[in-house]
């Protein structure tokens, strides 16, 4: 059970660690070696992913193309300060939107392919709407998504967009010099990437934890002050709230959180995930549209992500309906037709079902 719920929220690696240091005899010998085993199974991973990341990255430099490594190894190495003790399965890198042609040409020449078998148009129709695409080398099954923006365009607006690149630090990794946000910015993603996915991870809230642990200096002003003008403080209050609650991070959060007037839905927000990961960790669920809807706090913002998530085309979309550029418009007719259908047949089957 233990190692089921660890493995769901990719938390396997730290939670094997705290397992080893434990007298003889109180953690079963088979589980042990159970975690041990797929500990070794992540670092041999990690080690591979570091050594693709660092190939990625000289050959960017090569064509020309500024990136920023987004967590993955970088991640792991700059807050834990081991590249095995974090979960990942992929690479994410962010270049400048008008760097995204080069940046696909400099991955197809390592022999990078697109992950979806998807037209030009259907991809300029993506590229509209979305903020990263898929690759995937056929010989290692390494997986990169290339993001031009950190956030669909309903969570972050283009000036903040603009700042992740305005400071950045520096990990050294392979003997290659990686680029990465800065602390507050990173802070601040970490943050609306756990919010915007509704906290359903543990491991999420890990990251929050060990970055406020790195950067017990950053400057909480600066960050607030990002995280109101995007509507995004919510997602902030209540990630700090759960690290607080959850991880015994009252001593990481007092700083943040002070001069900081309550907000009850943050609040609320928390003890609700809060609730969620202490009661059903074996489940993690997707993304539910009415918390995303409470995790802002702005209207404008709420609708915003009402409209996209409900008419914005999306992979499904452009992969069943395969239109022409003049046509791209339908797609905002076809994408709330399909959604209904597809909610409605999943009534049908749950009704047959009880």
């Amino acid at each position: 059970m233990v190692f089921d719920i660890a493995a769901k929220h990719t938390i396997t690696s730290p939670v094997c660690r705290m397992l080893c240091r434990f007298p003889p005899g109180i953690v079963p010998l088979k589980t042990l070696d159970q975690f041990r085993g797929v500990a070794a199974e992540i670092a041999v991973r990690a080690l591979r992913l570091t050594s693709d990341l660092v190939a990625i990255v000289r050959q960017l430099e090569r064509c020309g193309v500024e990136a920023l490594s987004i967590k993955g190894p970088t991640l792991a190495a700059l807050v834990y300060g081991d590249l095995s003790l974090r979960a990942y399965d992929d690479l994410d890198l962010l270049v400048h939107p008008q760097d995204l042609g080069r940046a696909t040409s400099a991955l197809a020449t390592l022999g990078y392919r697109f992950r979806e078998a998807l037209s030009e148009h259907q991809r300029e129709t993506l590229t509209t709407t979305g903020y990263h695409v898929g690759f995937e080398h056929p010989d290692s099954g390494t997986v990169v998504e290339l993001h031009w923006l950190l956030n669909h365009k309903t969570l972050a607006h283009r000036d903040l967009e603009r700042r992740w690149w305005s400071h950045t630090q520096s990990v050294c990794l392979g003997g290659a010099t990686m680029h990465t946000l800065a602390p507050e910015h990173l802070l601040l993603y970490l943050c609306m990437h756990g919010g915007k996915h509704s906290w359903a991870r543990l491991s999420w809230l890990c990251d929050l934890r060990q970055a406020l642990k790195c950067f017990p200096n950053a400057d909480w002003s600066s960050i607030w002050r990002a995280a109101d003008d995007n509507g995004a403080s919510r997602m902030v209050s209540t990630g700090l709230a759960l690290v607080k609650d959850l991880l015994d991070g009252a001593a990481l959060t007092s700083i943040p959180l002070s001069g900081r007037l309550p907000d009850p839905v943050a609040t609320g927000l928390a003890a609700t995930v809060g609730d969620r990961l202490l009661h059903s960790p074996d489940q993690v669920r997707g993304v539910d549209f009415f918390s995303q809807l409470r995790f802002r706090k702005r209207f404008r913002d709420r609708a915003r992500y009402a409209v996209h998530i409900l008419t914005a085309p999306h992979l499904a979309d452009v992969s069943l309906l395969a239109l022409p550029p003049l046509m791209r418009g339908a797609y905002y007719i076809f994408r709330p037709a399909r959604l209904v259908w597809k909610h409605l047949v999943h009534r049908a089957h749950r009704a047959r079902a009880t």
